[in-house]
């Protein structure tokens, strides 16, 4: 059916389109025996194409020429070229009218309609045909299922009154069903409760005894009593054994602490006291302990009384760090104004700053401005300074002028930012630090030679490592205080005033006088 309809859709179409289809204009030039041959071998459904849609005809000339060629090779019913030859008796002949003539394409067109409507009512008749076997067979089918239904419902009726008997059964017998679960159901649930009981009594009786065995471990670890302690009546807060355990072992644990420390300072008494108020036993021993603990303040009385004699004795010694002190206060002060000479790059003043201990030195002069003049001085003030002193020496048996005070470093920055230092090492960049404990050493070596006009060398290495200003502050004061500067440098400096180039000979390092030696002489302009 769908066959027949395309093919009258396709009829519809070329002759909708007759006058433009590509046979209209190809047939004409071919006779209708050679055309008949030529489309066994070409599709001739081309012919009903659109000449100008469907199938374009870019050279009409070539196309005409190229049918000729065809017509050419097909001789007795054969087609032959260079490749095959083909019987054309074996393809289909055309059939080339509807191509030709509209007329006869018109009447193809009605034909094929009339052909294609005998087929639509063969196709209902048939459909209909089919539906109604379908309603036959449902019906058949309907009959069957209901004629079964009636037997059933007849057997059905005949075993009404055995199945009404059997249904009182099975109801009687599942309520007996449900009360024997329910039953099975408590039995069950009561023998988990047993059996959770049963384990918990086995796990209770399980800790009991082992609380047993602890409880018997422990009574036979405690210690005894002392069998001469008097017996005391006693009332526990707690009946419980455990309190009583823990009450007892606590109490023995604080007797044995006090019986430890009891005999420690027993021991301790006797290695001070070398067994002086050692008695027969600890209660004799208490006993000359106590006697001497009473006796103990007019003890202390007498050395209080012996120690402000010694401490009289003691005046002239202090006195004499007293006037160290100030001694060595006024070289200090020497020492910066000696400083403060000095110019030093990146340091604008440096000084030494001695800070006293004055839970020394105030009780220390005190004494001493005492026995310069004692009218001034009250006896409390006194007494006070003494026992102070007395304090200070029993924390330090030996007491020395290095003990009295510490020294400090103070540097100044250009800037106005004033640091201390408790040591050189850590005085701003290294050269600076080399300066500074050169400029120390120097003027404290002047300060042991006192007055005495001296000349005395002095090596100073890596002087390369200074500044220019340093180096020449260092050389002029060293000059000024009666030293002489050894300067040690892989390139010549200019602080130095001689020169002296080493070279090297054979692996030695040799000095020659005549070549190596370079004086330097420096003329003051006027002016500065």
């Amino acid at each position: 059916m769908d066959k027949e309809e395309r093919e009258l859709a396709g009829m519809r179409h070329r002759f909708e389109q007759f006058s433009r289809n590509v046979a209209a204009i190809v047939l004409p030039h071919i006779a209708a025996a050679d055309a008949d041959q030529v489309f066994r071998l070409i599709n001739p459904e081309l012919l009903g194409l659109s000449s100008d849609e469907e199938c374009i005809i870019k050279d009409k000339n070539k196309v005409f020429e190229g049918l000729e060629s065809l017509v050419g090779r097909i001789k007795d019913e054969a087609y032959e070229d260079d490749l095959v030859r083909l019987h054309l008796a074996g393809l289909t002949l055309p059939d080339l009218a509807s191509y030709r003539d509209a007329g006869t394409l018109e009447q193809r067109i009605v034909e094929q309609e009339s052909l294609l409507h005998r087929e639509r009512q063969v196709l209902a008749a048939a459909l209909e045909q089919e539906g109604i076997s379908q309603e036959r067979e449902r019906l058949r089918q309907q009959y069957h299922q209901l004629n079964d239904r009636l037997r059933q419902y007849q057997t059905f009726r005949d075993q009404t009154p055995l199945i009404e008997q059997r249904a009182k059964v099975k109801l009687a017998l599942e309520k007996r069903k449900e009360q024997v679960e329910k039953q099975m159901a408590d039995l069950v649930a009561r023998r988990q409760e047993i059996t959770g009981e049963k384990r918990r009594l086995e796990e209770r009786s399980r800790e009991l005894l082992e609380r047993r065995d602890q409880l018997l471990r422990k009574l036979q670890k405690l210690t005894a009593p002392d069998p001469d302690w008097q017996v005391v009546p006693f009332v526990a807060e707690h009946q419980d054994l455990d309190g009583l355990l823990e009450l007892y072992e606590r109490k023995c644990r604080e007797h044995a602490d006090v019986v430890r420390r009891f005999d420690e300072e027993f021991r301790r008494i006797e290695q001070r006291t070398y067994g002086k108020y050692q008695g027969e036993d600890q209660a004799d021993t208490l006993v000359n302990l106590q006697a001497e603990v009473d006796a103990l303040e007019e003890r202390e009385k007498a050395v209080q009384e012996l120690w402000k004699s010694l401490a009289a004795g003691l005046q002239s010694a202090f006195k004499g760090l007293s006037r160290d002190l100030e001694t060595l206060t006024s070289r200090i002060e020497k020492l910066n104004r000696q400083l403060g000479r000095v110019s030093i790059s990146n340091l604008s003043r440096l000084r030494l700053i001695l800070r006293e201990h004055v839970e020394w030195t105030r009780w220390i002069k005190t004494v001493a401005e005492v026995e310069a003049m004692p009218l001034f001085f009250d006896r409390s003030t006194v007494s006070e300074a003494q026992r102070k002193l007395g304090e200070l020496l029993e924390q330090h048996r030996r007491v020395e002028l290095s003990d009295l005070f510490d020294l400090h470093f103070e540097v100044t920055s250009p800037d106005g930012q004033c640091r201390r230092y408790p040591h050189l090492d850590s005085i701003e960049s290294n050269g600076t630090t080399i300066t500074i404990k050169v400029l120390i050493n120097l003027i404290l070596l002047k300060g042991l030679l006192g007055d005495k006009e001296v000349s005395i060398p002095f090596y100073l290495d890596e002087a390369s490592s200074l500044d220019r200003e340093n180096l020449a502050a260092i050389v002029q004061e060293a000059r000024g205080m009666g030293f002489v500067a050894v300067l040690a440098s892989p390139e010549a400096m200019e602080a130095a005033d001689t020169l002296y180039f080493l070279r090297e000979s054979n692996g030695r390092l040799v000095l020659d006088p005549e070549t190596s030696l370079l004086r330097i002489e420096r003329q003051v302009e006027h002016g500065g």
